[in-house]
């Protein structure tokens, strides 16, 4: 009665079968792929992002020259190009300071 279980239906008989270590190499490999994988949707969502952030940018600035007097177009080009920049340091300031 005091002898372990060698069936399949508990924690005795999970490891038969295995050398010490065995069983951890392919869960390594699984996570590593998912790991490429995330990191490769990730590539591909940032891609996209930048692509529709330039159209923004772009179609921006063909609001400006349609909507506003051609003497004005200079002064809001600038103010819109302040606005970019502010932006874009504000979020390299973001970047540095989380690390």
């Amino acid at each position: 009665m005091t002898e372990k279980s060698t069936g399949t239906d508990g924690p005795a008989g999970a490891g038969e079968g295995k050398a010490e270590g065995e069983g951890t190499g392919g869960m390594k490999k699984l996570l590593y792929h998912d790991s490429q994988l995330v990191q490769g949707l990730y590539a591909i969502i940032l891609l996209v992002v930048l692509i529709a952030t330039l159209q923004l940018y772009l179609a921006i600035q063909d609001v400006i020259n349609r909507w506003f007097s051609y003497e004005y177009i200079p002064l809001i080009n600038s103010l819109y190009f302040i606005l970019v920049i502010a932006g874009g340091v504000y979020l390299i300031w973001l970047r540095i300071t989380r690390r």
